[in-house]
């Protein structure tokens, strides 16, 4: 593949994604935990959809106790399936 033919690509790429939109604006929400902020580069995106999977069901409780007060703090609608 030329170069051109793989700038024109990444273009095309780039017009499919939501962030190529002008009234689309990328925020995070912060976790409040720094090594996860860090690693996912300041918190969980808004506007997107994110999995928390749990791998002991015991756990579930610790992982909504973690994550209700983030999304109550996000001020903004929460789809939760």
């Amino acid at each position: 593949m030329t170069s051109n033919a793989l700038a024109r690509l990444r273009e095309q790429v780039r017009c499919l994604e939501r962030r190529s939109l002008p009234h689309s604006i990328f925020r995070v929400l912060p976790t409040g935990l720094q090594p996860v902020d860090d690693h996912l580069g300041g918190g969980l995106k808004t506007a997107s959809l994110h999995d928390i999977l749990v791998p002991d069901p015991l756990e579930i409780g610790s992982s909504l106790a973690l994550l209700l007060p983030l999304l109550a703090r996000s001020g903004q609608p929460v789809l939760w399936p």
